[in-house]
């Protein structure tokens, strides 16, 4: 079997500049928040800057989850936590170069990465799935601002 055959089972792929079939692209978008933004500084970034990205590019947003305020692994910008967020989206890739600008400009986020998929499923990550399976066995570690929105 030829290399150009092989068939990934990674639900990533690499940009090809030889795909250009069609012009909208599967994208999973994970962005993190400093830990002293507020939840409604969080819904206003999302709403002032991220949504008019996507509905000046004619993107779509499939689904937006909060994974909560996690230890991050080492300091990013002297922050030890972080507000994570995880967007699966279909846009354009002249969208994600804006997408990548706001980001990199706001001071809200301190890190993103915006990663090309082969498709976009609607239902919760693996992410949301283990918590919620932590929390239905009598899991404490995650704080009370997670458990109100899962309710």
């Amino acid at each position: 079997m030829l290399n150009s055959e092989k068939k990934s089972k990674s639900p990533y792929v690499r940009l090809s500049a030889s795909d250009k079939a069609n012009p909208e692209k599967y994208y999973h978008v994970v962005f993190l928040l400093r830990p002293d933004v507020s939840s409604g500084d969080a819904e206003d970034f999302f709403k002032r800057k991220i949504l008019p990205i996507y509905t000046s590019f004619n993107g779509t947003i499939k689904n937006v989850e909060y994974w909560g305020l996690r230890n991050l692994a080492y300091r990013i910008k002297k922050y030890k936590k972080a507000h994570f967020y995880s967007m699966k989206t279909i846009a354009e890739p002249a969208l994600n170069t804006e997408l990548d600008r706001v980001f990199k400009i706001s001071e809200a986020c301190i890190r993103h990465i915006v990663i090309r998929t082969v498709d976009v499923n609607d239902g919760p990550s693996h992410m949301i799935m283990d918590m919620e399976a932590d929390i239905k066995n009598g899991d404490t570690i995650f704080d009370d601002k997670y458990v109100i929105k899962m309710q």
